[in-house]
């Protein structure tokens, strides 16, 4: 049987994956060893101001047989709190919505943020699907 994976990652994108951080955690990804019974889906975020000419990120990450889903980031009244919650419930969704699809074994949040730790222990309940944070 084939192990689906599915690893969110905020701020793949350019110049984000040129920063420490974000670059590191870009890198890891890039060369993660895909066993043959193993499939890994990553999801990340544009800003609301960037456009999808990035592309030679999304084609990094094709040349390794992952797939790669993104949501725009929505800006309201330049109110960061707001935008945060709206843009983070937007991508729980989005994570139910392709675990629904796919039935991932695991799914993995890199960078994630305190408050939406009682989210996942929701959609671990749901789901039954593994999840591991990491702050």
């Amino acid at each position: 049987m084939k192990k689906k994976i599915l690893i969110f990652c905020g701020g793949l994108w350019t110049p984000a994956v040129k920063m420490a951080g974000t670059k590191a955690i870009y890198n890891h990804l890039l060369n993660l060893k895909i066993k043959q019974n193993t499939s890994i889906d990553i999801l990340t975020t544009l800003p609301y101001w960037a456009n999808k000419s990035q592309n030679y990120i999304f084609k990094k990450f094709k040349k390794k047989n992952m797939n790669i889903f993104f949501i725009r980031e929505i800006n309201i009244l330049n109110i960061s709190l707001l935008n945060l919650l709206i843009n983070r419930l937007r991508l729980f969704a989005l994570i139910f919505f392709l675990n629904k699809k796919n039935n991932y074994n695991i799914i993995h949040d890199y960078i994630s943020y305190i408050p939406f730790l009682l989210v996942y222990r929701f959609f671990k309940i749901f789901t039954k699907t593994k999840i591991f944070v990491t702050l």
